[in-house]
């Protein structure tokens, strides 16, 4: 039965990894529900650990961003609600440009991921990406530093403080480096 599921899992993974990114939206204010990040990541990074070629982990990254930023930052559309009869039409096609291109940046991080060749070094190499991408995204086009994953970390006021320490970015690369963690425990290879 698990390798009839792996097998499909890796059938469609860019199906998954859209799935997964929209499931990663559930650990983001105001929801908080952060098994949703530890399952939607720790299945990004095995998807990213079974691939071999630079085009493959782009994708794999990519369509995780298109879920992950077309969901999270559905709110964004809502102002064409104001008039939902002369605007409605752009509420999809707005949560898709933002997912499309957004998810460049995600696919960004995960590109290199298959040059790397054992598990510690891809997970290394997978949260410092996922942080740095994070961070480079705040600054393009002006900045657009919405969708972070150290915000959900925030469901608490001890956690929200350490940001004062750690900075968000900070909280990111905690949150990244203990979300994938379950797979270098769980791993088999």
């Amino acid at each position: 039965m698990y390798n009839k599921w792996r097998n499909n899992l890796f059938r469609h993974t860019k199906f998954c990894s859209f799935l997964l990114g929209i499931i990663s939206v559930a650990g983001l204010p105001p929801y908080y529900l952060f098994p949703a990040c530890i399952l939607s990541f720790s299945l990004l990074f095995y998807l990213l650990t079974k691939v071999n070629t630079l085009t493959k982990s782009f994708a794999i990254g990519y369509w995780f961003g298109v879920g992950h930023f077309g969901l999270g930052l559905s709110w964004i559309a809502n102002a064409l609600l104001i008039d939902i009869s002369s605007l409605g039409w752009l509420y999809p096609i707005t949560i898709l440009a933002a997912g499309l291109f957004f998810g460049i940046f995600s696919g960004l991080a995960t590109i290199f991921i298959c040059k790397f060749t054992s598990l510690f070094s891809k997970y290394l190499a997978f949260t410092s990406f996922w942080s740095i991408s994070e961070w480079l995204r705040s600054f393009i086009l002006t900045g657009f530093p919405w969708n972070l994953i150290g915000s959900t970390l925030t469901f608490t006021p001890e956690l929200y403080q350490s940001a004062s320490i750690f900075g968000v970015y900070g909280l990111s690369l905690i949150t990244i480096l203990f979300c994938t963690s379950p797979i270098l425990l769980f791993s088999t290879s």
